[in-house]
């Protein structure tokens, strides 16, 4: 049967949605993206596949290919081919620094690393990725991209790094020991499983694995800070939320869940940083949520997040219901100051 190759242009409007697609001779049709037509055979990964398949000529009917800009071209490959290692080092770093980058890849992770360590922070992060995977089960997922770790060799290189990729000022990178944004997270190896990796590699499995990337600054943070609590075995949150509930060192639900940067709700008190009071809060909540009276509904709050769509519903006096009322709702049948009350009760 004679072989027909299509070609379909799409313009700069194709996401990474599209894809190509092969027709096979026995009927079978799979889509995903071609990568190379070696003049024997071509190589095609099948989306949801770690690996690219090899087609011969012969078994291919028909072979349809898409043409997203050449950025997103890179940025759909899962496993991170060739090109798309070379444009995250030119986007990221000097030419100077890119001479000795090491690269590591493990089973969900791909580590760009100018330190020594990067063997180790790949066994580091692998048993983080369990823990959290334990503390809030999620499938996993086929076809997800290797999640890329950028590991400097020390703070100060590290704060260079992060004024140049987040256009902070140099006093804020130095304050830092790690952040995440979007897919990637970055920080400096101290030698092991830190607090920071806890926390950073939290707010990337959020987003990435549990794909909830809004609910506020509390709540983002909240996990990530449940999280690390949970898995250094500090029990921090537990010891201090009593104290912080008599003395009245808290934010009200309603108050805290409108703030828009709690790194940046700052300030200080004469107990102490506001913002790291929000923080520490905020972590409790989410313990709270995850471990009291509401466990059983927990997973179907965070569904309720994902789901969630602004102005919903109207609340009191005709206006929009806000965004936690209705979540907390629809999770526990409860508003804002009800949840509240349970979270004062349970600590």
């Amino acid at each position: 049967m004679k072989r027909q190759i299509l070609s379909a242009l799409l313009l700069s409007t194709a996401t990474l949605a599209s894809a190509d697609v092969v027709e096979l001779t026995n009927g079978t049709q799979h889509d995903g993206f071609f990568l190379e037509d070696t003049g024997k055979q071509i190589l095609f990964q099948v989306r949801g596949e770690s690996k690219p398949r090899q087609f011969k000529h012969s078994q291919i009917l028909k072979l349809e290919l898409t043409f997203p800009p050449e950025e997103e071209r890179i940025a759909a490959d899962p496993n991170w081919s060739s090109e798309r290692v070379a444009a995250a080092v030119e986007q990221y770093f000097l030419p100077s620094e890119a001479e000795d980058i090491d690269l590591v890849r493990s089973k969900h992770y791909i580590i760009l690393s100018t330190a020594s360590g990067a063997d180790r922070m790949a066994k580091a992060i692998e048993e983080i990725y369990r823990a959290f995977q334990k503390t809030f089960p999620f499938e996993e997922p086929e076809g997800e991209s290797l999640l890329p770790i950028y590991l400097l060799k020390d703070h100060g290189q590290y704060t260079t790094w992060s004024m140049r990729s987040t256009g902070w000022t140099r006093e804020a990178a130095a304050a830092s020991a790690g952040h995440a944004y979007r897919d990637y997270f970055a920080t400096y190896f101290t030698g092991g499983a830190n607090a920071t990796m806890y926390h950073e590699a939290a707010h990337q499995l959020v987003g990435n694995r549990l794909h909830l990337n809004g609910g506020g600054s509390w709540f983002q943070e909240g996990m990530a800070v449940y999280f690390e609590d949970k898995w250094k075995n500090s029990k921090r949150l537990s010891s201090v939320a009593g104290g912080m509930i008599k003395s009245d060192r808290y934010t009200p639900f309603r108050e805290l869940f409108e703030v828009k940067s709690l790194l940046h709700s700052g300030g200080d008190d004469t107990r102490g940083s506001i913002a790291g009071q929000r923080y520490t809060q905020s972590g409790t909540i989410i313990h709270f949520l995850a471990e009291g009276s509401l466990k059983d509904n927990f997973g179907k709050m965070l569904d309720e997040l994902r789901q969630y769509r602004p102005a919903q519903t109207t609340g009191t006096a005709g206006k929009p219901e806000a965004m936690w009322d209705t979540i907390f709702r629809k999770a526990y049948g409860l508003n804002i100051e009800q949840v509240e009350e349970l979270w004062k009760a349970y600590f």
